[in-house]
């Protein structure tokens, strides 16, 4: 694993997140419409690049497919069927600034938007683990879920703020339903199960990067978003607390934190 320590060093890891910190006021400022498709389909790819790289090196290249075959088939499989019965996430929608639909229902980008978030949470949830000399495999599958459903505070209202996709019934926290963290309980939970049953326990620092720049993003873009709605002002920084638009904002800045700095 060391052999890619040259290449995500602090200075690197650093220069990274303020790109997708820039990215974020970008968005902001622009929006993601349909024209904007490209972008939209590749940034979750080349944020997946550097987990995608050190899980091949953690792992033997039958492992490593393994993983992503098995988790992009359940990524693919959960949101197909959640979309067509409203089961387990609500009823909902993808936009079309995601780009290339499989059959029409889900981005086919998806593997990528969603392996690393569980490969990060399964790194946090490693972390905390051995740190805290808790050997239960079962323990950390669910510490994982539950990591994987925190990283969803910030990324399901971001994704709802833009448009990249919509419930038919939103909800009250920032109009995402129950319903959908439901979903994501039941999907981390699986993706958990068979990510451990291939790594057992088996993690890096390294492993949790592109989450960590996922959220950062994402962070980045609720953030400026409020604060570009109009001139700013106390009236405007006071609204930012007093309507609780903080809080998926500190999630996201503590989790990208401990993401982009998490020791093995």
């Amino acid at each position: 694993m060391k052999n890619y320590h040259h290449l995500f060093t602090p200075i690197v890891n650093g220069v990274a997140g303020l790109i997708f910190i820039i990215s974020g006021f970008f968005v902001a400022n622009f929006g993601l419409q349909p024209e904007h498709q490209l972008v939209s389909m590749f940034m979750p790819i080349l944020m997946a690049i550097p987990s995608f790289m050190v899980l091949k090196k953690l792992t033997s290249l039958q492992t490593f497919l393994g993983i992503i075959i098995t988790l992009s088939v359940l990524a693919f499989s959960i949101e197909s069927f959640g979309i067509i019965t409203g089961f387990p996430y609500g009823n909902f929608h993808y936009s079309e600034a995601l780009g290339l639909k499989l059959f029409a229902i889900v981005p086919a980008n998806l593997p990528f938007a969603w392996i690393p978030l569980v490969l990060g949470a399964y790194t946090l949830s490693a972390h905390f683990t051995k740190k805290h000399k808790i050997s239960s495999p079962f323990s950390l599958v669910v510490l994982g879920t539950l990591f994987l459903l925190i990283f969803d505070l910030i990324i399901d209202p971001a994704a709802v703020l833009f448009q990249l996709w919509a419930y038919q019934n939103p909800g009250i926290y920032f109009g995402v339903p129950w319903s959908n963290f439901v979903g994501w309980i039941i999907s981390g939970f699986l993706g958990m199960l068979i990510l451990n049953a291939f790594l057992k326990g088996k993690s890096s620092k390294l492993l949790g990067l592109s989450a960590g720049w996922m959220i950062l993003f994402w962070t980045s873009a609720w953030t400026f978003k409020f604060f570009l709605q109009s001139p700013f002002s106390l009236e405007l920084l006071h609204s930012f607390f007093t309507t609780f638009s903080f809080f998926p904002a500190i999630i996201g800045i503590v989790l990208s934190a401990q993401l982009l700095k998490i020791k093995a």
